[in-house]
């Protein structure tokens, strides 16, 4: 759709996003003068009948969800031409790029409690409702600058008291790839306990700032780690351990689905700190094998959860500058070593810990200036021509930057070892902002 083109009583404004399969558009309801967001299917899919039905069911799923922390929808029309779902606008971001705003580590304990509670709540209501959602993920979960939670996107979510088969086909996966649950890779039939699995993915993401299979290239092996392996522990990612959440993870991404929490209100409040939860140590077990020498009925260790008055979290790392002389975090600074006017130098990086202070000095190239303009002159003086003139006019032009300033930054350790970087003269204002932000930041952790 166009800028400004009116869809019955919606005059579109302008995209706000595109999918794998629809277009996300601003657009004001003319009649009551409220802003709303129309998805709409991409021109490819828009003769597709399955795709559609799809379509309409989402729709169907959206009227029947009313609450708070969901994206309501306000209306469904549909034309020759495509389908449109009229939903609530809501300005934020998504929780993906919300988190990749935040500095390593994830969300702060408060936070997380904060965001992951409305998730939580949002669900809750899904599957009292008999609704799956079946793709839970960051990118499908927005955030207000107010810190409201939304959960949208029920393209692909089911009624489990009507499964609408003619939309799922037996041994079709569904999903996101990096949040199924070993039944979604198995194309089995799920419920909403593969949401509870696709929540403790998300409980994870939120809590390191990673997705545990995001760096898995190859398909097969991300499914064989979902099928026989259990998260990276938390340890592995945080300084501190989080004994309390990696309880909470393994029993919500447990491999049978059996073992994880009955419902989504038993995982609210056993993130509240309100509920014991049964842990099973034995991860690589996925439901239905079971080895010759494995005994049958594994014993489970009972575990009184309680809430963490205090954990001490590590310092996040804060990007404060990234120019042309280096990088510079309230941790460290990454810089070029034996940086010089033709040389690029050698990557390195070096603690704020073990940097003394951060000199800036300034040189002209004087010799090199008159030396030039010492041959232009006479060039343009004896053998005046168009070319000379050119060449000369040059040559002048290259005195006067030799004339101006050229910056040396000088990095002092605290063991006496002195790191040189120079630079050009248009890079002047690089050398002063990088000169800056480290005495800046060298400054305030010696207080």
């Amino acid at each position: 759709m166009h800028t400004n083109r009116i869809l019955t009583h919606y005059q579109i404004k302008r995209t706000l996003g595109k999918g794998g399969m629809g277009t996300v558009y601003l657009a004001l309801q003319t009649q009551i003068n409220r802003w709303v967001a129309i998805k709409e299917l991409l021109p490819e899919y828009s003769k597709n009948k399955q795709i559609r039905e799809r379509c309409r069911n989402e729709a169907s799923l959206m009227a029947n969800l009313s609450h708070p922390n969901i994206v309501s929808l306000h209306d469904y029309i549909e034309t020759p031409e495509s389908a449109y779902l009229i939903m609530e606008y809501v300005e934020g971001i998504s929780l993906d790029k919300y988190l990749k705003g935040v500095s390593e580590g994830g969300l702060s304990l408060s936070k997380l409690k904060e965001v992951f509670n409305q998730i939580l709540l949002a669900f809750i209501h899904a599957h009292e409702a008999n609704i799956v959602h079946r793709d839970i993920k960051p990118s499908n979960i927005l955030i207000t600058p107010d810190g409201i939670v939304k959960v949208t996107d029920f393209g692909i979510a089911k009624n489990i008291e009507n499964d609408e088969k003619g939309l799922t086909r037996t041994g079709m996966r569904i999903g996101t790839i990096y949040y199924m649950s070993p039944e979604q890779v198995k194309a089995l039939s799920i419920d909403y306990k593969s949401d509870i699995y696709a929540l403790g993915v998300v409980l994870y993401e939120l809590l390191t700032g990673v997705n545990p299979y995001i760096s898995i290239p190859a398909e097969y092996d991300i499914f064989q780690k979902i099928l026989f392996e259990p998260l990276p522990r938390l340890r592995e990612i945080l300084l501190e351990e989080q004994e309390f959440y990696q309880k909470i993870i393994d029993k919500a991404t447990a491999k049978n689905p059996a073992e994880r929490f009955k419902s989504t209100t038993n995982f609210l409040n056993a993130f509240e700190g309100n509920l014991s939860v049964e842990t099973n140590h034995n991860f690589t077990k996925t439901w239905g094998q079971i080895s010759k020498t494995e005994k049958k009925e594994e014993p489970f260790v009972t575990i009184e959860l309680k809430y963490p008055e205090e954990i001490i979290k590590k310092e996040k790392e804060i990007l404060i500058l990234d120019n042309h002389f280096g990088i510079v975090s309230n941790k460290k600074v990454c810089y070029f070593e034996g940086k010089d006017l033709f040389e690029t130098g050698t990557q390195k990086e070096i603690l704020i810990r073990k940097i003394a202070s951060c000199e800036l000095h300034t040189h002209r190239e004087i010799p090199s200036g008159l030396f030039l303009l010492i041959v232009a002159i006479p060039i343009l003086v004896f053998y005046f021509s168009f070319f000379t003139l050119i060449f000369s006019g040059t040559l002048f032009c290259l005195s006067l930057i030799c004339f101006l300033e050229y910056p040396t930054l000088i990095i002092a350790t605290n063991e006496s070892k002195k790191i040189k970087m120079k630079g050009w003269a248009w890079q002047y204002r690089n050398a002063v902002d990088f000169w800056r932000a480290v005495n800046k930041i060298v400054s305030q952790k010696s207080m």
